[in-house]
Parts: structure tokens; C-alpha cells; sequence
């Protein structure tokens, strides 16, 4: 075939020794292994492979050419001039386009084995679909057994877009609007700065009227468990009970404790249980500050303002330390004061 396109027989030869001497390697946990022979031919990522790939499927446009001349082929007609167009090809895909008549499906079959006897490309016909339009389902159903592939049902997605839909209607853009609005949402968390995240979020936490769709889309368990914290959506016994899942003959009493209602604030605050871990954290932290029993507020809350107290305390004392140090440091390079004389 590459002589066929006027290739040199020096030009040949260095394609042919590029393919039989070529050799290569696999990384397995970031190590490459020896190399070893190419035995199959070009591979994704070959620096040849878009070149041949464009040499060989040439061959398929000439097969239907060959047949369109014959008469054996019939495409469709498109455009005021009524240009043919039979046979469409984008990257690895391969479009063929006919008048629906039995005559084209047995000469599409034919085409494709003359092609895989030839390159030696077989088609995959269980990944292949057969699409009809305004033809009967009866008939697509026939022709599909013949070249034994799949029914093809519109509208389908294609590059992105659907075919087969109608864009006059709303609906049809519907995707291509929710993508836009991913788009600019993921945009978004990408520009906004940190503290107008931390705002949007304390706003939308504490407002009641706020809709699911405000939260965004998160990925992981943290933004699930934010959510259930700030809105009292914990599955607590307490919580199981409002909703009706549980009765109050079945025991509303902490599970961890055995005391007490078990809510968000008992579960977190009041708790024995949950205090020996509480206990553990502020002998760790060095803290000296008690959280309180609030039947109606925010663990969370509670925990900021802990952290809060013990940084301002901490940097009360680290502005004391850094002035007392300045200080003595003027009072050494002052020979003329008292301190220094003596």
C-alpha cells in the first residue's frame, strides 16, 4: 500500500526497520522492566502510528470507492448540490452512511471483510451500532442481525453532542447547560479565596432556608459530615425518634453511657464516653478551659471558641516574651545607662 502512494523503496525501508526493531518496556511501580520485541505491530503512542494509521484506513476509502463506482454502494445525498457521502471517518471511528435497503448491508459486511483480509484490522461488530432513520424498527432490527451488531436507539451521545435529538426544544440543552454550570462551579471554588469560602459556607450553614443544590457538589465524607453536624442530621436516638424510625419504648438513652438522651450535644459534650477522649485532647493541648452544657448550641461553635481563648492566650504571652527580650536587648547597647554601668 505505501508503494502504492509513491513511497521510495529507501523511504520503505527505514519504516519497515522502524517496526522491527523497535523495542520496548513497562513500567510496573514506577520501574521500567527489560525491554522486550514488538511483536504486534505499532501501539498507542507510537510516534508512526497516526502516519500508517492514515496510510491504512486509506485502503477502506478506496474499497468504497471502487464499490460507489460499481454501482454497488449507495450513500446519501446532502446540501443543494446533492454531494454523496458514504463513508465518514473521525480518528478511530468510522462512520458509514447508505440508503436503507438490503443491498447497501450486505455490501458494508462485504467491504469491512475485504478491508480485514487485506490490513489485517478485524471489526469488532459487539461494539458496533446500526442506526435507522425513518425506517422501521423491524428493519433495523433484520439488518442489525445481518452484520450482528447492536440497534442503535436516537438520541445518542456522540463527541459530546446528541444526535438525533431536536435543538429547537428546551430539553435538548439541557446537558450542555448542567456541564456549563459544573464548569463554572468548579471555576469558581478554584478562584474564590479561602475566606470567602469559609463565609459562604458559615452562611449557608446557618441559614434554614437554604436549598441542597447551594452546598455544591463535594467529593468525600468531610462535606457529608459537615452537613449532618451543622443541621442536627447525626442518625443520634434522638434524631431516629423525631423521624419516627424508632419508638421511646426502645431506649433513647446514650449508647455509649447508658445516661442521658442521646443528641448531638450529649453525644459530643456530655457524654462519660466521649469525655475520657475530650480529656485526652486537652491534657495534650495544655488547655485549661471547661466546654459547656448548651441544651440548644453548636459543638462546633464550642470547640472554635476553645481554640480561639487558648490562641489569644498563647499569643498574649508570646507578645509579652518578644517585649521583654527587646527590652533587655536596648538595655545591653546603651553604655551610658545605669544598667550598664553596672
Amino acid at each position: 500500500m505505501i508503494d502504492g502512494f509513491g513511497f521510495g523503496a529507501k523511504w520503505r525501508g527505514w519504516i519497515m526497520e522502524c517496526l522491527s526493531t523497535a523495542r520496548g518496556s513497562v513500567l510496573v511501580n514506577g520501574s521500567p522492566t527489560e525491554e522486550f520485541d514488538m511483536e504486534k505491530g505499532l501501539r498507542q503512542g507510537d510516534p508512526l502510528s497516526p502516519f500508517l494509521f492514515l496510510m491504512v484506513v486509506e485502503g477502506l476509502s478506496g474499497l468504497v470507492k471502487k464499490a460507489k463506482n460499481e454501482g454497488l454502494l449507495h450513500g446519501i445525498e446532502v446540501g443543494k448540490r446533492g454531494l454523496a457521502v458514504s463513508l465518514l471517518q473521525f480518528a478511530d471511528d468510522t462512520v458509514f452512511l447508505g440508503r436503507a435497503d438490503s443491498g447497501n448491508i450486505f455490501m458494508v459486511k462485504t467491504i469491512l471483510r475485504w478491508f480485514e483480509l487485506m490490513s489485517g484490522l478485524r471489526i469488532n461488530f459487539n461494539k458496533s451500532s446500526l442506526y435507522g432513520f425513518n425506517v422501521s424498527e423491524r428493519w433495523i432490527r433484520e439488518a442489525a442481525g445481518v452484520l450482528h451488531c447492536a440497534v442503535g436507539v436516537t438520541p445518542f451521545r456522540y463527541l459530546g453532542m446528541l444526535i438525533g435529538g431536536n435543538p429547537r426544544r428546551k430539553k435538548f440543552w439541557d446537558p450542555v447547560v448542567t456541564k456549563f454550570c459544573t464548569k463554572l462551579a468548579a471555576w469558581k471554588s478554584a478562584v474564590l479565596s479561602f475566606g470567602g469560602c469559609l463565609t459562604l459556607l458559615n452562611s449557608l450553614a446557618v441559614n434554614k432556608d437554604s436549598k441542597v443544590k447551594e452546598y455544591g457538589t463535594w467529593e468525600g465524607d468531610s462535606w457529608h459530615w459537615e452537613m449532618k453536624w451543622r443541621r442536627e442530621r447525626l442518625p443520634t436516638r434522638w434524631n431516629l425518634q423525631k423521624r419516627g424510625m424508632i419508638f421511646q419504648g426502645d431506649g433513647m438513652k446514650c449508647g455509649l453511657c447508658k445516661e442521658g438522651v442521646e443528641d448531638v450535644n450529649h453525644l459530643f459534650c456530655i457524654c462519660k464516653t466521649a469525655w475520657l477522649v475530650w480529656v485526652k485532647v486537652i491534657q495534650w493541648w495544655g488547655l485549661e478551659v471547661v466546654m459547656q452544657d448548651k441544651k440548644h448550641g453548636d459543638f462546633r461553635e464550642q470547640l472554635l471558641e476553645l481554640i480561639q481563648v487558648e490562641c489569644a492566650k498563647e499569643l498574649t504571652r508570646y507578645k509579652r516574651s518578644l517585649k521583654i527580650f527587646k527590652q533587655q536587648q536596648g538595655t545591653r547597647l546603651q553604655p551610658d545607662s545605669p544598667a550598664a554601668e553596672t
